[in-house]
């Protein structure tokens, strides 16, 4: 199970979701 494009893209994804949730309330998030 070597799959490193998989982690990275799924890293990326988790940061973009980390920092959205630090810029927007959870408020929001709560909501969906």
């Amino acid at each position: 199970m070597e799959q490193d494009d998989g982690s990275e893209e799924h890293g990326s994804y988790v940061s973009e979701v980390i920092v959205i949730d630090v810029l927007k309330p959870n408020e929001q998030w709560s909501s969906g």
